[in-house]
């Protein structure tokens, strides 16, 4: 079997033929159990697919991006050490802010009064 997925229109062709996502999940959910384990199958090999697609396409506006700049700000309760960044015990326990560029990159600080452990881009 063959699943292909065009980067552009985001169209799925399985076998030569044009599918929907729709398509695929109502075959996967139909009451023929081996049937419907065979499709479900090919969903979660499609979505896989598309999340690499959706990863690969990030890459490459982060790249792209001259010079990233907070576009948006996320800040949410504690949820362990930055990745990339020096670890700073005293910086854990408060909050966790993550700062998003509009390229899609974005960076984490673990904040806790004035203590800070700031991540990379």
């Amino acid at each position: 079997m063959q699943i292909q997925i065009d980067s552009r229109t985001r169209q799925i062709v399985i076998n030569g033929r044009r599918v929907t996502l729709g398509d695929l999940q109502d075959a996967a959910s139909q009451p023929d159990p081996p049937l419907a384990a065979a499709y479900a199958e090919i969903l979660r090999a499609t979505r896989r697919a598309l999340s690499a697609l959706d990863e690969r396409e990030r890459r490459e506006r982060i790249r792209a991006c001259p010079g990233h700049r907070a576009e948006r700000e996320e800040t949410t309760c504690f949820g362990g050490p930055v990745a990339g960044a020096e670890e700073n015990r005293a910086a854990h326990g408060g909050v966790t802010c993550t700062e998003y560029c509009r390229c899609g990159a974005r960076r984490a600080a673990n904040l806790n009064g004035r203590h800070v452990e700031q991540g990379k881009w």
